[in-house]
């Protein structure tokens, strides 16, 4: 049950990322802040990963891990939940958000290799392909939920594809 949460959950929260241009589009009505939006989205990738591996040398990968979850959720119930919102605070806050998110999507592979040997160690049998598979398997049930829940909730909040901006 736990790898398919591990797989499951972190993809899930893609959902939230396939309607952001959208959201972007219809709250701020400028087709210029969809490319912020982008901007802001990656920009963390490219600041965390190279500090990323003295902290893990430091912290540890878990702790990381967690560290980041509990980051990007904060900031990500930050923006659900503020009552009005202007362009620029949406930037920062979902800056912070993408940049706790950051460590846990570059750390994902390494914490699956240290399951395997975990497994190993306990068990005295490799079993890699069996727990890839179950991660595998899950990772994509995330990623079928994220789109699918995404267009969900632009249906169900009334979204018109052919509506003028």
């Amino acid at each position: 049950m736990l790898w398919c949460s591990a797989g499951f959950f972190p993809y899930a929260v893609f959902g939230y990322w396939h309607i952001n241009t959208v959201f972007v589009q219809g709250l701020f009505q400028r087709h210029a802040d969809i490319a912020l939006g982008s901007l802001v989205f990656m920009l963390p990738l490219f600041l965390i990963s190279p500090i990323l591996k003295p902290l893990v040398s430091k912290f540890g990968k878990k702790e990381i891990s967690v560290i980041g979850c509990i980051f990007a959720s904060f900031f990500g119930f930050l923006i659900y939940f503020l009552p009005s919102i202007n362009t620029w605070t949406y930037l920062i806050l979902l800056f912070f958000c993408t940049a706790g998110y950051t460590f846990i999507n570059l750390l994902t592979w390494t914490l699956v290799a240290d399951a395997i040997d975990y497994h190993e160690y306990i068990t005295h049998r490799r079993e890699e392909g069996i727990i890839y598979a179950i991660y595998s398997f899950s990772r994509k049930m995330g990623q079928a939920s994220a789109g699918f829940l995404g267009d969900w909730v632009l249906i169900w909040v009334g979204y018109v594809t052919k509506a003028p901006v």
